[in-house]
């Protein structure tokens, strides 16, 4: 019998590292998000698990739990996108869950729009249009032309020299969830866009 997985077999880190352990691989990676590595001794929950918690607890009319995980993640909202303590560059996907839960509660008048909207704004300059900056690991900022990501949304990125967002490396070191399991990247070179940022991004620059 055909199976597609035979063709493409490639399978996340997630879903790699569960299998190994025997562990459910939605809740080893929210273990994860949960107590990510640290900056010092203390913890903080990635603000992506802050950005889902609270857009469940609006969904179900938690008001109050949802405007808490949105405090949580003002802290590390710094003008330019969602700070994480164990990377320096910003992750989109990130900012996009983010905006969403903003956009929930600004509806609702929980919150004013003024930051959910610096929050569009940045994010909408995230779309790639076929060239730009990029910065890989430990590496300096070249430019680089992929035409066949045009449209879709950068991963990960920083300011460029130009002033610009760049593209980066952006990789979670989640040792506790990989377990010393890691893998090698899927594709070689720079992917400035993928199809799972690319998709919350569209639904978080559109008014829920």
């Amino acid at each position: 019998m055909f199976s597609p997985c035979s063709v493409h077999p490639y399978k996340s880190k997630v879903v790699s590292a569960a299998e190994l352990v025997g562990v459910n691989g939605g809740t080893l990676f929210l273990i994860a998000l949960e107590n990510p590595p640290t900056c010092g001794l203390d913890a903080e929950t990635d603000p992506l698990l802050n950005a889902w918690r609270g857009i469940n607890d609006a969904a179900n009319g938690l008001w109050g739990s949802a405007l808490s995980e949105w405090y949580d993640i003002i802290d590390d909202w710094d003008g330019n996108g969602i700070t994480v303590c164990y990377s320096d560059s910003y992750s989109t996907v990130r900012l996009a869950a983010a905006i969403m839960l903003g956009t929930l509660l600004a509806k609702h008048e929980y919150i004013g729009w003024g930051t959910v909207d610096e929050m569009v704004n940045t994010l909408l300059q995230l779309q790639w249009d076929g060239k730009g900056y990029y910065k890989p690991e430990n590496g300096n900022w070249v430019q680089i032309y992929k035409v066949d990501h045009i449209g879709g949304f950068i991963v990960s990125y920083d300011i460029a020299p130009d002033g610009s967002y760049g593209v980066t490396s952006f990789r979670p070191n989640y040792e506790t969830l990989l377990n010393g399991y890691d893998m090698d990247l899927e594709y070689a070179g720079p992917l400035p866009t993928n199809a799972e940022t690319t998709l919350a991004s569209l639904i978080g620059s559109i008014p829920l």
